[in-house]
């Protein structure tokens, strides 16, 4: 199904290179939002050593992010696989605590 991103979808999307956080209501079209946000970050970042990180309180959430990105990201040639995508509890843990 395609995606047509609203105007408050878009102006995520397509925002400064800053952290942000998006909060909204089930069904309102966060994860499609997420995903060709980060897509679009690592776009513009183009070959850069930095990484992308999409967080989430939640397991499910996070396969969701990561199936749907995979599947965004196959369709870019030369794109950067400097992506993390995880709970908020893995990336403390794997990344602050270790």
């Amino acid at each position: 199904m395609a995606f047509t991103p609203t105007g408050e979808q878009s102006a995520i999307i397509n925002g400064d290179l800053v952290s942000q956080c998006v909060v909204a209501c089930a069904g309102s079209g966060k994860t499609a939002t997420a995903v060709r946000r980060m897509l679009e970050i690592r776009r513009r970042l183009l070959g850069s050593r930095g990484y992308v990180a999409l967080l989430s309180y939640s397991n499910v959430a996070v396969e969701k992010f990561r199936s749907e990105y995979t599947a965004l990201s196959n369709q870019v040639r030369d794109l950067s696989p400097r992506v993390l995508i995880a709970t908020v509890d893995a990336f403390i843990t794997s990344h602050i605590i270790l």
